[in-house]
């Protein structure tokens, strides 16, 4: 069993969050790529993780209100926030912390039960994250339901291709597609992958992983309304501002 199997193994028995601590209205991820896209440029979802199985550590004692403080970039859509705390060290409180910025908040998790998109929620995050590699497509649409009924947003995730087949029919989500393999940890070469979510149409698209400095001017990212990055920007890359640089292109 790989790590990310056992993680949604064990989702039950995370303990929910079930006290209110949202503290202003969902603010919509998507709406922040749209505005940023209708100005040629590309949507930046700085991510926030304490360490993951891939090897990646931040910095010891980096606060999450320092980190997202130093990224002055023009065009951040909005900021991602790890919660899975056994393999990646996170927590909801982090969520509660980044909601303070007023800016869209992604709670990055491994969700697969209502109980946790009531947490993501109640901690003040306005977007979750589903991954269609790891959950079956009626469970998936019955979470996607309950998070917009919040009036959240909802990233819906894939990898293997196979799992990306149904995800049109999910009108209002943005849809990502992670170079990393979950099962393996394994980075996929550029083009896998690509054509099927570029081949959405009307969607949001969100290329996630692998991206830093060394391919960020190989087109990687044309077609894509946005990037999710992390590590790059964690390790002290300015990628942000390379981002910023790169004029939004719808795929033709």
């Amino acid at each position: 069993m790989g790590i990310v199997d056992e993680i949604y193994r064990k989702n039950r028995k995370r303990v929910p969050v079930k006290d209110n601590y949202r503290k202003r209205p969902v603010i919509k991820m998507s709406e922040s790529i749209r505005k940023l896209n209708s100005g040629r440029m590309l949507g930046l979802i700085a991510e926030f993780k304490r360490s993951s199985p891939s090897g990646f550590r931040a910095p010891e004692r980096l606060g999450i209100k320092e980190y997202f403080s130093g990224i002055n970039a023009s065009n951040l859509a909005g900021i991602s926030v790890l919660a899975e705390p056994d393999h990646f060290q996170g927590n909801y409180r982090d969520v509660e912390t980044a909601q303070s910025m007023n800016i869209p908040v992604l709670v990055k998790d491994f969700i697969s039960t209502y109980e946790m998109v009531d947490s993501s929620f109640n901690s003040g995050g306005d977007c979750i994250l589903l991954i269609s590699d790891f959950l079956e497509y009626r469970k998936m649409t019955e979470l996607y339901d309950h998070a917009r009924n919040l009036g959240m947003d909802v990233l819906i995730e894939f990898h293997d291709v196979k799992s990306a087949k149904d995800l049109n029919s999910f009108n209002d989500a943005m849809i990502g597609y992670n170079r990393r393999n979950l099962r393996t940890l394994g980075m996929e070469p550029e083009k896998n992958g690509m054509d099927e979510i570029l081949g959405m149409e009307n969607k949001i698209r969100i290329l996630e992983s692998g991206i830093n400095m060394a391919n960020i001017g190989s087109g990687i990212l044309r077609g894509f309304n946005g990037a999710l990055i992390g590590s790059s920007i964690l390790s002290g890359e300015d990628i942000a501002q390379k981002i910023a640089d790169v004029e939004f292109e719808t795929y033709v």
